[in-house]
């Protein structure tokens, strides 16, 4: 039976907002999206850009699927004009940093239900038509344990779906600590939650389905654009990334600023500093594979800048000083 009395639980009502209401399925995170996709059909081959984390890789080795890397141009698009899709086949690509998405369209039409779009650093797209498979992470854009929305052209993968259960294997006293500016430990806790996100098929937590139903989107999305801005106005002139890439058009929602400076500039730099940007990802680095140097010199140069709706012009100008005292 329900406890009644005692201490209370933290207070939470949900309520109506969602922003993908038209999403086959919410389960706990992208790699667990991945894996019900897997396993919901026999593949023979599978693409994947080389530019990517091993939480991409592990679940097609788990389940023995043949797995092959495509490259990438400076426009963060798929490099092999001559890149052979067989019908059986499946092609990932990442909507990188939530600026892909006119390029996402191209590729829509041309491979329709062959294309998987990981969406995990574009949490605010929404498909126009369920021709193609989408998945994404909430973990990424807000303060939730877990949290992902799967979106599938049809109803096929569906058939196990009475199966699944809730996500209980989570943590998330990280959330508070952060709140309490307590880093080290939580983030401690924070990576043992990411852990806990990991293969497993679950449906979404009661907790973060709650928490984020609660959330302003639109505030969000306009906080997240306008930092974005105000970082590009000013090192825009100085980022070496393709103009194409880093333009925002009025459709996206970006993950973060993706800046590619002209003198390598370590990332311990800005930790020490206490500005986190994160290294994506320290994998390609460690395969033992040849080629694929752009994706390599991506992974050791680019600097993700945080632009997120924590934060305003003032964090963002502390972000520039750090750049602008390296010498760039």
């Amino acid at each position: 039976m329900k406890p009644i009395g005692g201490y209370f639980e933290l207070e939470l009502n949900q309520q109506q907002k969602n922003w993908h209401p038209n999403a086959n399925l919410t389960l706990k995170s992208g790699r667990s999206c991945l894996q019900f996709l897997i396993k919901s059909q026999s593949l023979k081959q599978v693409f994947i850009p080389y530019y990517t984390c091993d939480a991409l890789i592990e679940p097609l080795e788990n389940y023995n699927v043949n797995y092959s890397f495509y490259e990438l141009n400076e426009k963060l698009e798929i490099k092999a004009d001559n890149l052979v899709v067989n019908p059986n086949d499946i092609l990932i690509y990442i909507n990188y940093f939530g600026l892909k998405n006119k390029y996402l369209e191209t590729l829509v039409k041309k491979h329709n239900k062959q294309l998987w779009v990981d969406n995990t650093q574009s949490f605010f797209y929404q498909p126009k038509m369920k021709t193609s498979v989408y998945f994404n992470s909430a973990r990424k854009f807000f303060g939730v344990p877990d949290g992902a929305y799967l979106y599938t052209p049809d109803n096929i993968y569906l058939s196990s779906l009475n199966n699944l259960k809730r996500n209980q294997n989570y943590r998330c006293e990280h959330l508070l600590l952060r709140h309490q500016g307590i880093l080290e430990e939580g983030y401690k806790i924070f990576q043992d939650n990411e852990k806990l996100n990991g293969d497993e098929i679950a449906l979404i937590s009661e907790l973060s389905e709650i928490i984020l139903s609660q959330i302003d989107y639109n505030d969000v999305a306009q906080k997240r654009c306008q930092n974005y801005l105000y970082l590009d106005q000013i090192l825009g002139s100085h980022n070496q990334l393709s103009s194409e890439v880093i333009k925002l058009d009025n459709n996206s929602i970006p993950f973060c600023y993706p800046y590619l400076p002209v003198k390598s500039i370590k990332h311990e730099y800005f930790w020490e500093k206490l500005i986190f940007v994160p290294i994506l990802w320290r994998e390609c680095v460690n395969r033992i594979t040849e080629g694929f140097e752009w994706e390599k010199h991506l992974t050791s140069q680019l600097l993700p800048l945080p632009i997120d709706q924590r934060y305003s012009f003032e964090e963002m100008d502390l972000i520039i000083k750090a750049i602008m005292d390296y010498g760039q």
